[in-house]
């Protein structure tokens, strides 16, 4: 359920001569460019104005904070106005998705300074407030100064790609950009021996390559790091988060080409690195893979390969009683107290005076989401009858354990397409009156509720 709610008067919009595009006009708050990304280029090319890209998503609160806090200060407005096109990208649609891999943005919000051709300067990652944001600003005006930009280097490449010093210095370059240097790593590695390879003097800069464990540099470090000649590595927790990095492209791979194929290979990955590095037990690592699973089956809309595996979990939780769940709740409620016991009084009494009622029920949230998550997939993917009754059965333990209005708009959807419309009826209703309580909005629950009561509602599938 999404709405647009206008909170502020536009005092006038103005067309950029030439440009379909257009700049909301506003000079307490940051102005930005509303056109294609063709457009904008175009724009900056002609006004010989750098710019800056604002990567964020839906879901990312410091986007939304830096948004609110940081774009509608003055005195952050009029700096970046004056000096930037400033334009707003959704990493996760249209254009944004193309450009959040073109400069290699993977955490939110990503700051991106560039040149008017787009040729990028320089970046910042995540929002700690206004006064670093200043600092990183200077930093990308700095950048965008540069005597030898990153558009030199490439165009020096070609020529250079044979000299080791020249494609270390370009690596480190790209690399301080947080750009992709897969292809340059490449010929770097062409210009040595194996063993030269693992060589100390190296290993900085392989470590500034690794995008696929299933590429040298990867396995290099791997190696290493299991390995009697660990301690060459200095910064170890940096080089995990790396090739953790790399395994997650894996995984985002296998399932952007849909390839089962490519996910059983990635799991094979996935469990020798966490066995090897993090010592975990075969337990641990089964429950993974089979969450990785899931998850994959999930987004490919691969009903067959994801049913067997979740009617196993979702029969797991079935099983875990009562009794289990409040020992559970309790002892994770006692783990968030220590956690906090750690910090000065007045912190720490206000933190567990605010603590919400959720925080005593940790472990039975935990097992109602995911049998909400299983449940919502049945119901979007299957239109067998034998199907919406499993997730029925699932969503009834749910509701039992945690009561909200999404539960039971997810129960009354599964009763209303397996036919039972009484049910239905009467799970909307429960669905609406906690709406109410939660002080949402329930002006599409009621529309729907009236549908059930005509026998047109759309649930998209009904049961065969």
């Amino acid at each position: 359920m999404k709405s647009i709610i206008i909170t502020t008067l536009l005092l006038f919009l103005f067309l950029v001569k030439g440009i379909s595009g257009c700049i909301l006009s506003d000079s307490s708050r940051v102005k930005l460019f509303k056109g294609s990304w063709e457009h904008l280029i175009n724009n900056a090319t002609k006004t010989n104005k750098p710019i800056l890209i604002d990567f964020y998503t839906s879901w990312c609160g410091p986007c939304k904070y830096m948004d609110k806090e940081a774009f509608n200060d003055s005195a952050i407005a009029t700096r970046l106005n004056n000096t930037f096109i400033i334009y707003k990208l959704d990493a996760e649609k249209g254009i944004g998705i193309k450009l959040a891999k073109l400069y290699n943005v993977h955490a939110y919000p990503t700051l991106v300074f560039a040149n008017p051709k787009g040729g990028i300067a320089y970046r910042s990652i995540g929002y700690e407030g206004v006064a670093r944001l200043n600092e990183a600003i200077s930093i990308g005006l700095k950048s965008l100064d540069d005597p030898k930009p990153l558009a030199v280097w490439e165009n020096e490449y070609s020529k250079n790609r044979y000299s080791r010093k020249f494609l270390k210095e370009f690596i480190s370059k790209k690399s301080e950009l947080g750009l992709n240097c897969r292809k340059e790593i490449t010929d770097y590695c062409k210009l040595f021996t194996y063993p030269e390879l693992t060589d100390n003097s190296n290993v900085s800069t392989l470590l500034m390559g690794v995008q696929s464990p299933n590429e040298l540099p990867f396995k290099i470090i791997f190696n290493k790091l299991i390995s009697k000649d660990s301690t060459s590595i200095i910064d170890k927790p940096k080089a995990i988060s790396i090739l953790e990095q790399a395994i997650i492209n894996d995984y985002d791979d296998a399932i952007e080409s849909k390839s089962v194929v490519k996910l059983h290979h990635h799991l094979s990955i996935h469990e020798n690195f966490y066995k090897k590095i993090y010592k975990f037990s075969t337990l641990m690592i089964e429950s993974q893979k089979t969450t990785k699973s899931m998850n994959f089956y999930l987004k490919t809309r691969n009903f067959k390969g994801y049913k067997p595996l979740a009617e196993l979990y979702a029969g797991k939780l079935m099983k875990i009683s009562d009794d289990s769940l409040k020992i559970g709740d309790e002892r994770e409620y006692k783990n968030i107290l220590k956690y906090f016991s750690t910090f000065p009084d007045s912190i720490k009494l206000y933190k567990i005076n605010n603590l919400s009622s959720r925080a005593r029920r940790i472990s039975s949230n935990f097992l109602t989401s995911d049998l909400q998550e299983v449940s919502q997939s049945f119901s979007e993917m299957s239109t067998s009858k034998n199907d919406y009754e499993k997730a029925i059965v699932w969503m009834q333990r749910s509701v039992s354990i945690t009561q909200n209005s999404g539960c039971f708009h997810l129960l009354a959807g599964l009763y209303y397409k397996n036919g039972n419309k009484k049910l239905a009826i009467e799970s909307q209703e429960k669905a609406i009156d906690f709406a109410q309580q939660e002080d949402v909005d329930v002006q599409d629950l009621l529309i729907e509720l009236d549908a059930m009561k005509a026998g047109k509602a759309n649930f998209l599938k009904t049961a065969k």
